[in-house]
């Protein structure tokens, strides 16, 4: 009898980064002492915690945080206060959460290595950093994907194989025919790096991304891993104090007003509270904690009822943080 042929199936399992493992991998990198300050971990968890609040209910502040880490994580990598491999890591997951607008949209290219299926276009673009296009052996290649419609971006990412660039440009276009480097200086040409690079560039809105060599660094042609295509911009949105909320004990008659000082060091914040009518209520500093974590508790005197106002400041702020809160003695 024969024997029966046999199939072989693989898996692959890539893991998915929320907050909570994002902690983890600060709070490690930490103990490992890969941070020079103290307070650098701290501010990333601050932004972490308020990842943390909005992740799976408000899609637009959790992208806000995520951002302002990011913004955060470079000013600790140009400030040389982070370590390289925490922060390649804790960068790796950014991606992953802000998401590749490339990945697995139509890719092409002007010439595929010995027209191989295993080394065509779209396994640049398929999410998996063990698969790559290469080209022919010649300078002038390209290779492109289409977004499906016009994305604004600003950054984009290529973990090149062995045979990279020496030098390339990034074209955008919204039409397929018309291309506009998304470098200004140097007539658009970029010197490529080994490993994982990543360009950054003011926001463009395009439909098209297309890398374009200029020359090859070795006899072979130009291959990567993955190309990726991200919107990172919008970080600077988080102020210096952020997270506050007010919450309101109408037995006790009791307010609370808590937040987060982003920078993780102790600060003195002052808080003024007026009512509907533009009256002071209440006027006063505390001093936030190790971790940059503040609270008052006010007892509710006066008239509160309708909406208030609360402005929150640290030294160093030229606009205090404003929200209100409604209060309602039957509510």
């Amino acid at each position: 009898m024969a024997a029966a042929k046999s199939k072989t199936t693989t898996y692959i399992i890539r893991a998915v980064a929320t907050a909570d493992t994002m902690k983890t991998h600060v709070d490690r990198f930490a103990e490992q002492n890969q941070f020079t300050t103290a307070e650098a971990p701290r501010s990333l968890n601050n932004y972490l915690e308020l990842m943390r609040r909005f992740e799976g209910t408000d899609a637009g502040q959790f992208d806000k945080y995520l951002k302002g880490f990011n913004v955060k994580l470079d000013q600790l990598s140009a400030d040389h206060i982070i370590s390289d491999t925490a922060y390649a890591a804790l960068k790796e997951e950014v991606y992953s959460l802000v998401g590749n607008l490339a990945e697995n949209k139509p890719a092409t290219a002007s010439s595929v290595e010995g027209s191989l299926a295993r080394l065509a276009p779209e396994n640049a673009v398929d999410g998996f950093s063990s698969t790559r296009w290469s080209s022919a052996y010649v300078d002038d290649t390209w290779f492109q994907v289409d977004l499906g419609e016009s994305k604004e971006f600003d950054t984009v990412s290529i973990d090149w194989e062995n045979a990279r660039a020496k030098t390339y440009k990034l074209l955008v276009s919204d039409d397929n025919q018309n291309w506009t480097s998304v470098i200004k200086d140097n007539d658009g040409i970029i010197t490529a790096h080994a490993g994982k690079e990543t360009v950054h560039f003011d926001p463009v809105t395009a439909r098209y991304v297309k890398f374009q060599g200029v020359q090859k660094n070795t006899e072979y042609g130009y291959s990567f891993y993955e190309f990726g295509v991200y919107n990172l911009a919008g970080g600077n949105a988080v102020t210096p104090i952020d997270g506050a909320r007010a919450m309101i004990d109408v037995d006790a008659g009791k307010l609370t007003i808590d937040g987060l000082v982003m920078n993780g060091s102790q600060s003195k914040v002052n808080l003024k509270v007026l009512d509907s009518k533009g009256k002071v209520r209440y006027e006063g500093q505390t001093t936030s904690s190790e971790t940059g974590r503040f609270q008052f508790t006010i007892k509710l005197v006066g008239n509160l009822k309708g909406t208030n106002d609360a402005y929150l400041w640290i030294e160093g702020m030229s606009t205090p943080v404003r929200f209100t809160f409604d209060y309602s003695k039957k509510n």
